[in-house]
């Protein structure tokens, strides 16, 4: 764009700018998937063995393939010690769940003008987006311990069962809660980026 020196681009037009490049990028990111879709899920269920595979003193997960499903890529096997024969499945889609928010977060970072300037704040964002992936598939888990076993509670949750369920369902059932958190942590990080960028007069060059 070749501007008059010291003439201000309107910021209205800077910020349709900038969000054409966040769906630019979120398109592109979203059309890679069926590429890598394989690896995800496998990562994605061998981080939840790792993090989340002994979920409490008495209590276990697996993750695993979920072929039965062809729409779910992620199984949670549920394990209570003392009842072996009650194993309650829970079916996750990693990418509604994981990529998502993850795509998201990461096209928002890569659109913001002058990242380069606050390059710490990329990786920072991609662990606290992945923060909340976990958050999210943990309260789940609580949820389905607490209610999947009949009317045996494998785990007695460390809050209220009204606010585990209003939590599991802003945070796990709810997709408008990937973008959400994706947005919140790109402006906690780089929207002070975004802002000077959107104010700054542009220079003809």
């Amino acid at each position: 764009m070749s501007v008059e020196p010291g003439h201000r681009v309107p910021i209205r037009k800077r910020v349709l700018c900038f969000v054409l490049r966040v769906a630019l990028v979120y398109t592109a990111l979203l059309a890679v998937w069926p590429a890598i879709h394989a690896p995800y899920a496998a990562a994605f269920r061998a981080s939840g063995n790792a993090l989340l595979g002994r979920f409490s003193p008495t209590t276990r997960t697996r993750f695993e393939r979920f072929p039965e499903r062809p729409h779910q890529d992620v199984k949670v096997v549920l394990i209570a010690d003392g009842h072996p024969r009650q194993r309650p499945v829970v079916g996750i889609k990693s990418q509604r769940i994981g990529y998502f928010p993850v795509a998201f977060a990461l096209a928002l970072f890569l659109a913001t003008p002058g990242l380069r300037r606050r390059l710490w704040a990329l990786p920072v964002g991609l662990v606290a987006i992945h923060a909340f992936v976990l958050l999210r598939v943990y309260l789940m888990l609580l949820h389905s311990f607490t209610y999947r076993f009949g009317g045996f509670r494998a785990i007695d949750a460390w809050v209220p069962d009204a606010v585990l369920d209003m939590g599991v369902l802003w945070t796990f059932d709810e997709t408008t809660s990937s973008y959400l958190a994706a947005l919140l942590v790109w402006t906690l990080l780089a929207f002070p980026l975004a802002r000077a960028s959107f104010l700054a007069p542009a220079e003809a060059r």
